[in-house]
């Protein structure tokens, strides 16, 4: 990685180029007006957009250079099986290939679940995928929790099955659906955010995968999300 990129960076410029998405899907382009026969689009030319290289540019602000790609260790089914069966080499090994095509930057998800079976060799485990990154100039996007899968169960969380094994939720939905056992989720957050909420090894953190449009999921996406902001650290 030639330049790091620092979380304002990369957040501010993730927020201008999302504008430009939401920009053009919120109104049609000049050609559709045409073709639809609206009052806009006869004779008159296309209307533009401006790309996110100029959106980036009103909004001052500066360009980044992420080249980034989701990860998951080829033995692994789900995300608890990545922690809870952690094979350094294989990390290392895998990163390497990362290094050899120019990525610069991994999106992986840290497992609650293997939290609360052995929160100290998740720590380990988490703080050796950082190093091991680091040694090859990529950062690492780590997310907290995931809306999509099956339930974790003890058979879905050790299935390796090819044929049956899933990705997994995190945490249970009986957890997601009720405020009253969000304790240990936020703890959770809190567990990680005071050994890594100022690591320059990340470029990022994600309370949730996905969450999607189901209340419930928002409310629990929400709730840790404002954990994670009460134990923000310092900005870069």
């Amino acid at each position: 990685m030639n330049r790091r990129q620092t979380r304002r960076q990369f957040l501010g410029a993730s927020v201008s180029a999302g504008l430009v998405g939401i920009a053009g899907c919120a109104a049609p382009t000049g050609d559709r007006r045409q073709r639809s026969g609206s009052a806009e689009g006869n004779g008159n030319p296309a209307s533009t957009t401006p790309d996110t290289t100029e959106r980036m540019a009103q909004a001052n602000v500066e360009p980044v250079d992420v080249r980034g790609a989701l990860y998951v260790p080829a033995r692994a089914w789900n995300t608890f099986q990545m922690w809870h069966g952690y094979d350094e080499k294989v990390i290392e090994r895998d990163l390497g290939y990362a290094e050899q095509i120019n990525i610069n930057a991994i999106r992986t998800w840290v497992s609650y679940e293997q939290w609360l079976e052995n929160p100290e060799k998740l720590e380990r485990s988490i703080d050796h995928f950082l190093t091991a990154a680091d040694d090859r100039g990529i950062e690492v996007l780590f997310g907290l929790f995931e809306s999509v899968g099956k339930e974790p169960t003890e058979k879905n969380l050790h299935d390796t099955d090819p044929l049956t094994a899933p990705p997994v939720q995190s945490p249970s939905s009986p957890v997601i659906q009720n405020p009253d056992k969000w304790d240990e989720p936020r703890e959770f957050v809190r567990w990680f955010m005071d050994r890594w909420k100022d690591d320059d090894r990340l470029l990022a953190i994600e309370a949730m995968n996905e969450p999607g449009w189901l209340p419930k999921i928002k409310q629990f996406s929400k709730g840790m999300f404002e954990t994670l902001a009460e134990n923000r650290g310092r900005s870069r």
